[in-house]
């Protein structure tokens, strides 16, 4: 049988009990846990993975360009071939979109009991009209971000200014939310049809140019950030 003294040399040398409560100990009495040690596991992360598979749409109502070679914004190289569109001003409005680019993230493999903390989204791209405000009037064509899954769009987006017209690798997510001012299941993430939507749009809030602006999307990633039990 093991003995309550057994316990208490093996419990001392892992440091469960002092030495001095171990010699305090009689042999007929056992020593009283007072605390449960418990181990967390360390937070989990799927990517950042660059999307596999495209689609691309346009908005009812509004005057849009489509992208050319879509399919290059699915190859994580700087500096290779890249997928473009163009923006303008409206005429007597102030601003114009291109067709937005729906990029499928391929399936994560977030564990199916993890709890999603975060969801990153990182790009690579660059434009012909960085932000600038001359004699008051604001131009700007932006990179606008947000996510969705099978059920369709799930967030408000984020909108991206260039500070020039070099290319930048920057981080597209809302300020103020990891999650984008929702909730997600591992479910939704792990589905074939979770991904980000990027589109163009240009801000010209007096003149209203209505020259060709082009911007260029090299790639684009997604970082999945969890806990599990």
């Amino acid at each position: 049988m093991f003995r309550t003294s057994t316990f208490v040399v093996f419990a001392t040398v892992l440091g469960l009990v002092s030495p001095c409560l171990a010699k305090s100990l009689p042999k007929d009495r056992k020593p009283i846990a007072h605390s449960k040690i418990v181990f967390l596991r360390p937070a989990g992360s799927k990517g950042p993975n660059v999307p596999t598979n495209y689609a691309q749409g346009q908005d009812s109502g509004f005057t849009e360009a489509a992208w050319t070679n879509p399919q290059n914004a699915t190859s994580a190289a700087d500096g290779g071939a890249y997928a473009s569109t163009w923006t303008k001003a409206v005429t007597g409005g102030a601003n114009d979109r291109s067709y937005w680019l729906d990029l499928y993230t391929p399936q994560l493999g977030v564990p199916n009991n993890a709890t999603i903390t975060a969801i990153q989204v990182t790009a690579r791209a660059k434009t012909a009209i960085p932000y600038s405000i001359i004699a008051g009037d604001i131009k700007s064509e932006q990179l606008y971000f947000s996510l969705f899954d099978a059920s369709g769009l799930r967030t408000a987006g984020y909108e991206h200014d260039f500070a020039s017209t070099a290319w930048e690798t920057f981080n597209a997510d809302p300020p103020g939310s990891a999650l984008w001012f929702t909730t997600w299941t591992p479910s939704d993430v792990n589905d074939i049809a979770f991904g980000v939507r990027v589109q163009a749009l240009y801000t010209d809030e007096q003149d209203h140019d209505t020259t060709h602006r082009e911007l260029d999307l090299d790639w684009v990633a997604i970082e999945v950030d969890y806990t599990t039990p």
